[in-house]
């Protein structure tokens, strides 16, 4: 059990609250638990892979659900995408509701790896100050494998 808890912030207040309650690798995938709470009064729009690209809150180009391979502390250098939700994640998320369950994908590496979660591309509906136009969240929180 992670329990992880981290927000995306708009000149210091939050706006969505990323959870992370467990991660599981295995041979065949791996899964992660986790929910995106809207905490603004402001929608997101969820961009899919092929959309625009955007940057993460730090500044770093990053695409979709997914766990990281970390280089350095906030330093992804490899992105193992998620194929699978359930339940299947909204185009928007309104104001005050949360997406909460499971995302999963294929199998990769992760001997003596640095791991991270990302979240990501979330589109507000009007331009949020201290945040870009559309961004991805990697989590501050890690875990070693």
């Amino acid at each position: 059990m992670l329990d992880w808890v981290e927000f995306a912030r708009s000149d210091g207040t939050p706006v969505l609250e990323f959870r992370v309650r467990r991660v599981h690798l295995s041979g065949s995938g791996w899964r992660v638990w986790a929910s995106v709470r809207n905490v603004s009064r402001v929608s997101f729009t969820l961009k899919r892979p092929g959309g625009v690209a955007g940057t993460l809150g730090r500044g770093r180009n990053w695409t979709w659900f997914g766990l990281t391979v970390l280089s350095a502390p906030g330093v992804g250098t490899r992105i193992s995408h998620a194929e699978k939700y359930s339940p299947p994640l909204p185009r928007v998320l309104a104001p005050k509701r949360t997406w909460s369950g499971v995302f999963a994908g294929p199998a990769f590496s992760t001997t003596d790896r640095t791991i991270g979660v990302t979240f990501g591309f979330f589109v507000p509906e009007r331009r949020l100050p201290g945040l870009p136009e559309s961004f991805g969240w990697l989590t501050d929180h890690s875990f070693r494998t």
